[in-house]
């Protein structure tokens, strides 16, 4: 439901588009179902509750655009291991990975 909602917001913006779409945790699943059904090709914050192979996966088939993945390397809740995995999958994607951060990268809060 919730991506119907925005499509319908993104109709009713005509000329008037945001400059970007952002999204965090659920938000950013929302986000990811938006690029998914092809309804945005705009720039895109993400901070996703999909998964990063879910959010390469959506970006790619919403346009050829570079995806840029940040990472903490101590993150304990989705693994660095299978997010280099997902990274390489893509192809344009690419990770700045946080030496001794955790899945909440709090030195970008500083």
């Amino acid at each position: 439901q919730g991506a119907e909602v925005m499509e319908e917001y993104l109709k009713s913006c005509g000329e008037s588009l945001p400059h970007l779409l952002m999204g965090c945790s659920r938000g950013g699943k929302l986000v990811g179902e938006v690029l998914s059904r092809g309804l945005w090709s705009g720039p895109v914050l993400l901070c996703s509750a999909m998964g990063t192979a879910a959010v390469c996966d959506a970006a790619s088939g919403s346009g050829d655009f570079p995806v840029l993945v940040l990472h903490g390397s101590e993150d304990g809740t989705n693994p660095l291991r299978r997010v280099r995995e997902d990274v390489k999958m893509h192809g344009r994607a690419k990770l700045i990975v946080f030496k001794g951060e955790g899945h909440g990268l709090e030195s970008l809060n500083e």
